[in-house]
């Protein structure tokens, strides 16, 4: 009867005039898992018609050997182990940080594959930690920065003119809120240099009211400071490039000499 499956084995007693139970717990053994592994009284002790025989079902062997689980997914070692016949309880979950392994990806095992594994003893798993990225955008990107590190990312920041985000402020970020990242991964951060930049035109040497229409022009705000009731521009606050709006002073002297003032003197608006 030993190997036997439970309903063969019934059938085998039944036709003995026996009566089979089968016990409420397994027991380990080398017999297969799910068939009988032993019988309560044993094969060869006297037993009387009605009686009844209890049936141990195998749970496979105490020992099995440790399969190979690292980089699968942990959910799916879990189940493997537990179809191995490990209780959940024996079964150890620990998340880590590793750059090298993508989130929810198992680590390693203890024990290692190949090893003898007890089920009556814990096996340990160890899986990538996956970090969900927040949503940053729209907040000023020093802020949005140390939230994400705190998380153990790392942070890149890309520029990008905006006439709508004010400067300094997050437009968007990749990956995006909600995505599972692994330790260390990068988010860049698209964070807004404010609105796009407009050529300053060179005035230097130009009348005051030459300088200012082609100031103007371009869409800057003027403001001038003439020195000795000069006429001349000698210097201008910005050059490159500015938004459009962004005031710029000017400097005038007579002859368009630069005495090396500091922009802020005696401001004339004419």
């Amino acid at each position: 009867m030993t190997g036997a499956s439970v309903s063969a084995a019934r059938d085998e007693i039944r036709a003995e005039g026996l009566i089979l139970v089968e016990a409420e717990e397994g027991v380990y053994s080398e017999i297969e898992a799910g068939a009988v592994a032993r019988t309560e009284p044993g094969a060869g002790e006297r037993v009387s018609p009605g009686d009844e025989i209890t049936a141990f079902v195998s749970r496979g062997p105490q020992v099995v050997e440790m399969p190979d689980l690292v980089g699968e997914d942990g959910a799916n070692a879990m189940a493997a182990l537990e179809e191995l016949g490990f209780h959940p309880d024996n079964l150890q979950e620990e998340v880590v940080d590793d750059e090298d392994v993508p989130p929810g990806q198992v680590i390693s095992t203890d024990p290692v594959k190949g090893e003898d594994a007890d089920r009556e003893e814990t096996v340990t798993v160890q899986i990538s930690r996956g970090i969900q990225v927040p949503a940053v955008g729209g907040q000023e990107s020093g802020r949005a920065r140390q939230a994400l590190e705190d998380l153990g990312l790392t942070v890149e920041v890309v520029e990008q003119e905006s006439e709508d985000v004010e400067e300094g402020v997050v437009i968007s970020q990749d990956p995006d809120n909600g995505s599972t990242v692994g330790a260390n991964a990068t988010v860049t951060l698209t964070v807004s240099s404010g609105p796009p930049g407009v050529d300053i035109p060179d005035v230097v040497g130009m009348r005051v009211s030459e300088a200012r229409e082609a100031l103007e022009d371009a869409g800057f705000d003027v403001t001038v400071e003439r020195f000795f009731g000069g006429d001349t521009v000698s210097q201008q606050s910005r050059t490159g490039r500015a938004p459009e709006g962004t005031e710029i002073e000017i400097i005038a002297t007579p002859g368009g000499v630069d005495f090396g003032v500091d922009f802020g003197g005696d401001r004339d608006d004419d």
